[in-house]
């Protein structure tokens, strides 16, 4: 037998989404409202810290377009893809 191809987990799942960066501060960035259609390729945790013990992460996409951040709501993900998100980084390579 050979493999021709190989699935891998969640290689189908895609969502439809728009640019709206909601609820982030995108620094001199504005969200350019462009509809997207991402894959788990695409998703990214981003860490958030209001204070010491206050805080949490949240899952979106960085818009190709405008390099927006926007948030998906949770009903649209599952753990395994949370755990399949990669970490946010600035655009000096750092976690913020």
């Amino acid at each position: 037998m050979k493999i021709l191809k190989e699935r891998k987990p969640f290689e189908d799942w895609m969502l439809e989404v728009n640019c709206t960066g909601k609820n982030w501060n995108q620094g001199d960035k504005v969200p350019c409202g462009s509809t997207l259609e991402i894959n788990a390729d695409d998703l990214i945790k981003r860490a958030w810290f209001k204070y010491p013990d206050d805080g949490g992460i949240n899952y979106g996409f960085v818009c190709p377009i405008c390099g927006c951040f926007t948030e998906i709501d949770d009903k649209h993900l599952n753990e395994h893809l949370k755990n399949m998100a990669k970490d946010y980084l600035n655009n000096q390579g750092k976690d913020i």
